[in-house]
């Protein structure tokens, strides 16, 4: 027996110890590639449409961000002023309430959350029990405001990469609602203006977010509302300390501690 080669068990060792190397060094590059789709600079893959693109296995260090569950409320705002015009409220025939908003973004579609219709999108719910409201102020389906309009919807689109991963937010949240009939502007309702392909928000300032949501005691529960919220750049949004390289170059995170 030739005494240069190590023993069996030495081999072993060896196969063990080089497999945790390898497995180091797959993590390493997991993590930095993770990190790198942070920033806002490099363009996401999961923002294109790609059925290839890994928007559900983002998973780096999904146990110490600071997250909480989606949150339905609007606190330290008002009642809402000309952008109302462009809302819609989204309900069902068997609710009392919205159940999401939307926006009207031309005359015959609107703009939601895909999360709010994914039922819809896989057929697994009708289309025909939802109803989309235009030209309402009042929280309460019963309520009737002057001027609004009722309109069934005969199409929900979600967008097709939109997915959600264990502790992670939802990606490519979007879907759109195609009315029965396109519907003409008035003094009561109007598409939102749209900005143009090119054009992306502005890396400081304000936002302003609508809804119906609980204002925590702040008053104007019955109709809708808006606050205004500072946009927050992704860079230190991602920081350890507040979201923790969650927030993708596809998204915004405004916000603070006073207005939500």
């Amino acid at each position: 027996m030739n005494g240069n080669i190590p023993p069996p068990t030495a081999a072993i060792t060896d196969i063990a110890a080089l497999l945790k190397i390898l497995q180091r060094i797959e993590q390493q590059r997991i993590q930095s590639a993770a990190q790198q789709e942070c920033r806002v600079d490099i363009q996401d893959e999961c923002c294109r449409y790609d059925p290839t693109a890994p928007c559900c296995e983002y998973q780096v260090h999904r146990d110490l961000a600071h997250r909480a569950a989606p949150i339905t409320r609007i606190v330290g705002g008002g009642p809402a002023g000309l952008l109302r015009f462009s809302v819609a409220y989204i309900s069902k025939d068997t609710l009392d309430a919205p159940f999401c908003g939307g926006t009207l973004i031309y005359n015959q579609w609107v703009l939601t959350a895909a999360h709010c219709v994914l039922d819809y999108c896989k057929g697994t719910r009708p289309i025909s029990e939802l109803v989309v409201s235009l030209g309402k102020y009042r929280k309460m389906s019963y309520q009737r405001d002057f001027g609004q309009v009722d309109l069934r919807i005969i199409d929900v689109i979600c967008h097709p990469t939109n997915c959600k991963s264990a502790g992670q937010p939802r990606l490519n949240d979007l879907a759109l609602l195609r009315l029965e009939r396109a519907v003409q502007s008035n003094r009561y309702f109007t598409p939102a203006p749209m900005p143009l392909a090119f054009e992306a928000p502005a890396p400081s300032g304000n936002c302003i977010a609508l809804g119906w949501g609980s204002t925590h005691g702040t008053g104007h529960d019955g109709v809708l509302k808006e606050v205004s919220v500072p946009l927050i750049s992704n860079d230190q949004c991602n920081r350890p300390d507040w979201r923790n390289c969650v927030i993708r170059a596809c998204m915004m995170c405004a916000g603070d501690l006073n207005s939500d």
